[in-house]
């Protein structure tokens, strides 16, 4: 009889050198079915992301259910296999955490807090955006590292943020956005947000 024990997944050290989504990527591909167990531990491996900690997007998922449940029927809607892509569409449609953008944010130098917790950080990071509960609010801010290597009183300046309807803060440099009818801002307006801070870095700040 064949053998149908479900064996853990043991990634290769070439793996590390890949793009987060395409690690996590690894992972599903590897089990004929992965379960909402075993997702949870694939996004904690590969991104120190707990879904087990995430509330849940209200109006996309039964509140009362955990976070394995909500994925377990949100996989059951798929007559096949659901693919790696279906799979992250899920955690974004459940969670509101696009993990194809977070693994973009890869060496960009920019820490994302999120869901009350870091989604991304490094040491290095020129810049922390943090979002509020729902994803109602955004906060650009400079880092510790950054503000360190810039000379007293200097605040890095991101004019294009105003553009996009954020306020400065001159006392400490940090840019403030709320959503107008307090929902959680679209996921256009988080990239436009990440591409202008990013071009602040690489046309200002890169050589710090």
């Amino acid at each position: 009889m064949p053998d149908t024990t479900k064996k853990a997944y043991r990634p290769d050290t070439a793996d590390e050198r890949l793009p987060k989504i395409a690690q996590l990527d690894s992972r599903i591909n590897g089990q004929d079915r992965p379960s909402a167990e075993e997702i949870i531990r694939f996004v904690d491996e590969v991104f120190k992301v707990d879904l087990n900690k995430m509330p849940l997007l209200p109006g996309h998922a039964d509140p009362s259910l955990t976070p394995a449940a909500a994925i377990e029927v949100s996989l059951q809607r798929a007559q096949d296999r659901p693919s790696a892509a279906d799979i992250r569409g899920a955690i974004n449609e459940i969670f509101g955490i696009n993990l194809d953008a977070l693994s973009a944010l890869g060496g960009k130098r920019i820490s994302l807090f999120s869901k009350r917790q870091w989604m991304v950080r490094d040491d290095s990071d020129l810049f922390a955006v943090r979002t509020g509960d729902g994803d109602a609010d955004v906060t650009v801010s400079p880092t510790a590292y950054l503000l360190e290597r810039l000379g007293p009183g200097e605040f890095p300046l991101l004019e294009p943020l105003t553009e996009l309807g954020f306020n400065r803060n001159e006392s400490d440099g940090s840019y403030y956005f709320a959503s107008p009818d307090g929902n959680a801002v679209a996921d256009a307006f988080k990239g436009r947000t990440m591409a202008a801070i990013m071009s602040a870095i690489r046309d200002n700040y890169a050589h710090l």
